[in-house]
């Protein structure tokens, strides 16, 4: 906290005599780190409040990174796989084995133990990982065979199965809500506006109609964009309020088949995020997740050509 006191300090200084900090970082910050980013436009509307100045983007992106070296992006809870180590009657060598694996996963791994044998409820055990060093061949997709003197190459694998186990739980989790904040009276496909403040003006009326948000959700949609633009890749824009003003959670999607302008770009897909207090947990992974499967050119054509809810829910199913 001290450093980041120190850089808000000089920073209110470079803000009132107009020497901002450059920041070419900015685009890989926002795609690659965009909860992180998005907490340091927070701090940057806190500031601008507090000292009376505006925060440029450079400085935002240069908070951004003080901000990634003090939060920790899968702090959320649940996110350490579990593991057992199967060693037979050899306690001692799970022992070593374990000790090994912390040292490597400490971050990614909740060792739970050692046991002799693999439980007969195996199947029904998909959320742990379980690691084998007896020969018979299992045909489970959660039990990785590893040498009893373990070796790189058994690293290796364990790193492979949390990529992947990572990777299908944050899609299945991605699902879950969109499934869940979907509604068709959101969504919007091929409908001009002249500029985002324009559709946004629009679609946050929609929200408000249908009774997801109360009228001050407009402004705070606006004022969000207004301290720093939600366009990624100057491809898609994922808008959203500053706080969780939201009475129910919702997406509200905007699609074209012709590109619209969105400051200096040209986009066709916006997807609003409409967020109640209770559904605040849920920011983080679903604003991650929809950067990454939107990063994708081919995910984003998919998702842009649907041209009604039927078939916008239809992509998603194919997506996951």
């Amino acid at each position: 906290l001290e450093s980041l006191a120190y850089h808000i300090y000089f920073l209110v200084i470079r803000c009132r005599v107009g020497n901002a900090t450059y920041n070419s970082l900015i685009d890989n910050l926002k795609n690659q780190s965009p909860f992180i980013y998005d907490v340091a436009v927070n701090l940057a509307d806190l500031i601008r409040r507090h000292f009376s100045v505006i925060v440029s983007d450079p400085e935002i992106g240069y908070l951004a990174l003080v901000l990634g070296g003090m939060l920790e992006q899968d702090s959320l809870p649940g996110r350490k796989l579990n593991t057992v180590i199967v060693c037979g009657t050899h306690h001692s060598i799970g022992l070593k084995i374990q000790e090994r694996l912390a040292r490597h996963f400490s971050g990614d791994l909740n060792l739970l133990g050692t046991i002799a044998a693999l439980p007969h409820n195996v199947a029904d055990s998909q959320h742990i990982l379980f690691l084998s060093c007896l020969s018979e061949p299992v045909p489970y997709s959660n039990v990785l065979t590893i040498g009893s003197i373990l070796s790189d190459r058994d690293l290796r694998h364990v790193e492979s199965y949390i990529a992947g186990y990572r990777q299908q739980a944050a899609k299945k989790q991605l699902h879950t809500l969109i499934s869940e904040f979907f509604d068709e009276r959101l969504f919007f496909h091929n409908l001009t506006f002249s500029d985002k403040y324009e559709a946004l003006r629009f679609l946050t009326g929609k929200i408000t109609a249908c009774g997801y948000a109360p009228e001050t959700f407009a402004e705070e949609v606006l004022q969000r964009e207004r301290i720093s633009s939600t366009c990624f890749m100057g491809a898609f824009a994922l808008p959203h309020a500053l706080t969780f003003c939201a009475s129910h959670s919702a997406l509200c999607i905007l699609s074209s088949d012709t590109a619209f302008h969105w400051d200096e770009h040209q986009i066709k897909f916006v997807c609003l995020l409409v967020l109640a207090e209770k559904d605040r947990e849920h920011f983080q992974p679903l604003y991650q997740h929809l950067v990454d499967i939107l990063c994708n050119a081919q995910s984003l054509s998919a998702i842009t050509a649907a041209p009604d809810p039927a078939s916008f829910t239809a992509q998603i199913e194919l997506l996951f």
